[in-house]
């Protein structure tokens, strides 16, 4: 399994406003993509800003090239979400699962 990991920032105003973008309009694209398992939106407040971290899992990284293409650590982020975004990585990280544990 793949874990693929971005981060933004926002104000405490706008990081409401992506949260939704990502509701209403990522997650659903992310579930037509085949291998797409889940994804999951952190934050924390640093400062006057909201740091925002965007994990998503993926069966493999054929499955990441589905979403975001043959360059796979560049960023996929949409006009709205930059709209509200005060900074974010122009890249992301790729990990490889290798242990976890649940309830």
């Amino acid at each position: 399994m793949i874990v693929r990991v971005w981060k933004a920032r926002a104000t405490p105003q706008n990081a409401p406003v992506y949260r939704e973008h990502l509701e209403t309009h990522v997650f659903p694209t992310l579930r037509s993509v085949r291998g797409f398992v889940s994804a999951d939106l952190m934050q924390r407040r640093e400062g006057d800003e909201v740091e925002l971290v965007v994990s998503s899992r993926w069966t493999d990284l054929d499955a990441v090239r589905q979403f975001a293409g043959d360059a796979l650590e560049n960023t996929v982020v949409a006009p709205a979400a930059k709209a509200v975004l005060s900074s974010f990585d122009a890249l992301v990280a790729h990990y490889e699962l290798t242990a976890e544990c649940h309830a």
